[in-house]
């Protein structure tokens, strides 16, 4: 309905109808702070990846990509050499589901994920921006290409998204990597890119799901009496795995790292909220990062 209204308007030229909500102002700060249009060169876990369906979307993963690449004022690059950065894209073998590991449709021979760790890798090391985007599984990242991904200098990707949907995850990480010519806050990036992994990674990816077990398996979205509860714990077991990663792959380049106090924006468990300040050695101050702010 909305394609018919815009054939009548003949309001094409400025006007993209495709699947996305939360990411919204990524894509148009992206288009905003940078105005020119980029190439992206594109690499999928799978030779097949583009075709892989999803669960909240109504097109394959490769068209979705094509949809945010042009909201956020991108085109496809005919090569990697030829691209502004590269959108590394994690795809499912041959469709999405919620529950990992699957072996049915996501982990599968369809794709191959050190394949693809190699060449994010081969990537970095030839100084071209990286984005990640991890559409394997919605709501939280894949455990098994985050253990891959460990050996890999983590604190040099341009960014890193995995969280909601297909379109959100895709979204952020393409604004991280349009964008990433524009930095010059080292602390700040570090900051941002810090709390995507932490939000994406460590709670959405395997502290919510403890969490929930340790509460007795309340609903995800009415906690009622429980928050405080969560609340309390909930410090408890982000804050050394957030240490963890910073000491494994941020300390070291005179960053410093303080963390606040977790807790859930709402009574739900889906909704985090990770105070956290990055800082410079010579004491220049990040302001706080995103997640100190939290999504719907």
């Amino acid at each position: 309905m909305l394609e018919a209204r815009a054939d009548e308007l003949g309001v094409w030229e400025r006007l993209d109808v495709y699947p996305g909500a939360d990411e919204v102002p990524c894509a148009l700060l992206a288009r905003a702070l940078r105005p020119e249009t980029v190439p992206v060169w594109v690499r999928y876990s799978g030779v097949g990846g583009a075709g892989a369906e999803m669960l909240y979307e109504d097109r394959p993963a490769g068209e979705l990509v094509r949809a945010h690449l042009r909201a956020a004022g991108c085109v496809l690059a005919d090569g990697p050499a030829d691209a502004a950065f590269i959108l590394a894209v994690n795809t499912p073998g041959t469709r999405q589901v919620h529950r990992q590991p699957d072996f049915g449709t996501v982990d599968t021979p369809h794709r191959h994920l050190p394949a693809f760790v190699d060449a994010v890798r081969a990537d970095l090391r030839a100084g071209r921006p990286v984005s990640v985007a991890d559409i394997a599984y919605p709501n939280g990242a894949e455990a098994r290409l985050w253990t891959l991904m460990q050996g890999l200098p983590l604190a040099e990707l341009a960014g890193f998204s995995a969280w909601n949907t297909a379109g959100n995850t895709l979204g952020s990480a393409v604004a991280f990597g349009k964008l990433a010519a524009l930095v010059t806050d080292r602390a700040g990036h570090a900051g941002t890119l810090l709390s995507r992994l932490v939000d994406d990674v460590l709670y959405q990816g395997e502290v919510r799901s403890l969490l929930r077990a340790e509460l007795g398996q309340p609903s995800p979205f009415d906690l009622g009496p429980q928050l405080h509860a969560a609340n309390r714990r909930l410090p408890q077991l982000m804050n050394p795995r957030v240490q963890a990663v910073w000491e494994r792959h941020f300390a070291g380049r005179g960053l410093s790292l303080e963390l606040g106090e977790a807790r859930l924006a709402w009574p739900r468990l889906f909704t985090g909220v990770f105070p956290m300040s990055v800082r410079s050695a010579s004491g220049d101050g990040a302001p706080p990062s995103p997640g100190d702010r939290p999504k719907g």
